[in-house]
């Protein structure tokens, strides 16, 4: 049954009128009420729509973090892993970084080639419907390696750089092949390609040639310093060939270091202006 407050007699005995602006006034305290009552709503919606927006700046965090998958050859010059239970090689792409890594796990410890995306000149992905897809990866220049240092149960790896545990192949070819299962590794190998636009265009070149050609060998003067005397000696045999008069056979007075003026004024053919005479006692 509807109770309405306003037919209450009130305890001094007066009786309320509903004149129009006192319906006027409720409407307007009814509609306030309605009112604060909707934006408190919004209010609450607001957080979840932060929440939402969080959410997808987050996806696209997740994209950009490090994503792994297993492999089962890598092969770099005559040097070639194969695996032989889960989790001994493994491929691993950085995305916020641009590197790729093999890392194989020997002896208990592991050891990585890193491999700067600006590095890479050629790339290549064979996806076939049966079997094991595979990865050809040319580079400009080799790689850098690093081995585990100090493991910890349910710790971070720590890295510490270390020489070429490839046996020099890695320091020596520019071309590695990594075999992989071909769901994994053509998941991987998109991200990859949408995510930096000179590796898509490599992607995309259909004459890429995988030889085994080695990196350009690095010359410097400290490597081979008989051979940097060599060649200097050779400069100056071919600067005194140059000096006129000279015959090309060594005369006896300019291979001795102790010879007088006189003497080499002799040797070239000149009479001597003055001889000094020994000095005798008592003469």
């Amino acid at each position: 049954m509807y109770h309405n407050v306003l037919d209450e007699p009130s305890p001094l005995g007066l009786r309320l009128k509903k004149s129009p602006s006192l319906l006027d006034l409720i409407q307007m305290r009814l509609s306030q009420a309605n009112s604060d009552a909707g934006q408190s709503t919004t209010d609450n919606a607001e957080p979840s729509k932060k929440k939402d927006l969080k959410s997808g700046t987050s996806s696209a965090s997740e994209r950009l973090k490090a994503s792994n998958f297993p492999a089962s050859v890598l092969k770099i010059g005559t040097w070639k892993y194969t695996s032989k239970y889960e989790g001994d090689l493994v491929a691993k792409c950085y995305f916020a970084k641009h590197k790729l890594v093999w890392e194989v796990l020997e002896g208990g410890l592991k050891s990585k080639i890193e491999i700067q995306w600006s590095d890479i000149t050629a790339l290549k992905v064979t996806l076939p419907e049966v079997g094991d897809g595979s990865l050809d990866v040319m580079l400009a220049r080799p790689p850098l390696f690093f081995k585990e240092t100090d493991p910890q149960p349910r710790k971070h790896t720590l890295w510490q750089a270390t020489s070429d545990f490839t046996r020099g192949q890695a320091s020596m070819n520019r071309h590695h092949f990594l075999q992989c299962p071909t769901t994994s590794l053509g998941k991987n190998f998109e991200k990859l390609v949408q995510c930096d636009q000179r590796l898509h265009q490599l992607s995309q070149q259909t004459d890429v040639i995988l030889d085994s050609s080695v990196f350009e060998p690095r010359c410097s003067i400290f490597e081979d310093p008989v051979e940097l005397k060599c060649h200097d000696f050779a400069n100056l045999k071919d600067e005194r060939e140059d000096l006129p008069g000279f015959s090309g056979s060594v005369s006896p007075c300019a291979g001795s270091s102790m010879s007088t003026r006189n003497d080499t004024n002799d040797c070239f053919g000149k009479q001597p202006e003055f001889v000094a005479q020994p000095m005798h006692p008592g003469s």
